[in-house]
């Protein structure tokens, strides 16, 4: 997360791979998914989270899944 408690993407190479990305809430629901990145840095604003809390993402390359992890999203006007 950035210094806003935006989320903050960035990757190497997105003109020549294919990226994916798929957020879950804390009870491992699938939320919402990014496809085809093509932008190297990329920013998703906190409130497509609707909420404040710990949810995961899996972040795939070419349909493989290279990295899963989890952030926080702390309340407005709290920062971690």
């Amino acid at each position: 997360t950035g210094r806003d408690n935006n989320i903050v993407i960035t990757l190497p190479n997105p003109d020549s791979r294919r990226y994916a990305v798929k957020f879950f809430d804390e009870e491992d629901k699938f939320m919402f998914e990014l496809n085809r990145i093509k932008e190297n840095f990329l920013i998703v604003e906190k409130v497509n989270f609707l909420h404040a809390g710990w949810f995961y993402f899996e972040l795939f390359e070419n349909g493989k899944m290279i990295e899963k992890n989890k952030f926080f999203i702390p309340r407005d006007g709290k920062s971690q």
